[in-house]
């Protein structure tokens, strides 16, 4: 007998969607009491720390660290350099993928680097000192020379800090109303210990891709020497759905919530940070539905 498919059509149209509706902030500036009272989730600021330093920004990607020896968790297409970088006229790696069977073989990433967030510093009152008097045009130029000066000194004094050697670099928050010094390890010798072939990894096509990424294998495993690193970024604290990711991209840019600051710097303040969003950050997502059953079981909220 040929079975009806609307029942189960029915049941996809009633079901209640899940909205990712909490929130998105740089380590810095992470809201923690606002997260406890909304969510009910205690992010410590030694969580935070744990997170930010399993948390690895590629050269094109971000990645985190999964095991003890280094091995790294990212997206296939963050290694196709590597495999198109050591494939022949005879060997496609590309289309074929690659296992190392042994540290050995693993296959050297020429262009790859990975760079690890391991402090922080706010240097606004540096820049805005360096402006002071200056018309637009001059103080445009102060600001380039201040910054590089900046980066340059927190390279020079890294070599003898706790973490030794550091990349620094300058990031401007907020249209203006904050610059800060991020300081990252970085690794130039990465090696590539596994990618599926690109058939299976982008089976579909990007379409396909991002409307069910569960039929493709979209991931490959890097490695970088770093034995320190025993954590994932990824967290599902257990009872709720909540899930908690930190991720490095290029440009974040928030249309709700963010359009009355756009004008000024007053992105600065608490009320703006709020609803912008800003680089190189970590984001708390908790899902209507879970909202919905706290609400019916009366949990608690903790201040």
């Amino acid at each position: 007998m040929r079975r009806s498919p609307f029942p189960g059509l029915l049941l996809l149209l009633i079901s209640a969607p899940a909205f990712s509706d909490g929130g998105m902030w740089t380590f810095h500036d992470f809201p923690a009491p606002l997260v406890r009272r909304e969510h009910g989730v205690d992010i410590t600021s030694g969580w935070l720390d744990r997170v930010r330093t399993a948390t690895i920004r590629l050269s094109n990607c971000t990645a985190s660290f999964v095991s003890p020896d280094g091995l790294i968790l990212t997206n296939h297409h963050c290694s196709e350099a590597c495999l198109d970088d050591n494939s022949t006229p005879t060997r496609n790696l590309v289309r074929d993928g690659f296992l190392a069977h042994s540290r050995e073989e693993e296959l050297k990433c020429g262009t790859q680097i990975a760079d690890v967030l391991m402090d922080m510093e706010n240097v606004t009152a540096k820049v805005t000192a360096a402006l002071q008097g200056l018309s637009d045009k001059d103080a445009n130029t102060a600001r380039k020379k201040t910054l590089t000066q900046l980066e340059q000194a927190c390279e020079e004094e890294s070599k003898q800090g706790k973490f030794g050697p550091l990349k620094c670099e300058s990031v401007n928050l907020y249209q203006g109303g904050q610059y800060w010094l991020y300081k990252y390890h970085r690794y130039d010798d990465v090696r590539l210990v596994f990618a599926p072939e690109r058939g299976i990894a982008a089976f579909g096509g990007d379409p396909d891709n991002f409307q069910f990424p569960r039929w493709c294998l979209d991931m490959s495993v890097p490695t970088a020497d770093r034995p320190r690193h025993r954590t994932s970024c990824t967290s599902v604290p257990a009872g709720r759905m909540q899930a908690t990711w930190c991720s490095s991209p290029a440009i974040l840019d928030r249309p709700i919530g963010c359009s009355p600051c756009r004008s000024s710097r007053t992105c600065a303040t608490s009320a703006c940070r709020a609803g912008c969003c800003a680089p190189r950050s970590c984001a708390a997502v908790t899902s209507s539905s879970a909202r919905r059953t706290r609400r019916r079981t009366a949990s608690p909220k903790t201040r």
